[in-house]
């Protein structure tokens, strides 16, 4: 399932999972690898969006599955 989508299992206590998602169809694929790795479970995320980004169609996909959300808006250099 994680070759689906960008994701790296990279801990499994705690577990953690990194994607590289970086536009609303990564979302929507990173989106179905949440609902099938975690079921019930509502995972923290972790997000950083380039300030250039449109983030809100990639949050509208993530943010519900999320019991809580540490987000950062990134600025190009």
């Amino acid at each position: 399932m994680l070759e689906k989508a960008s994701s790296t299992e990279a801990r499994t206590q705690p577990e953690v999972v990194l994607d590289g998602a970086h536009n609303a169809h990564a979302a929507r694929v990173l989106a179905d690898a949440i609902r099938q790795l975690f079921s019930a479970r509502k995972p923290t995320l972790v997000i950083g969006v380039l300030a250039d980004k449109d983030s809100g169609p990639m949050l509208e996909l993530l943010l519900p599955l999320a019991r809580r959300v540490i987000a950062t808006l990134l600025r190009p250099q």
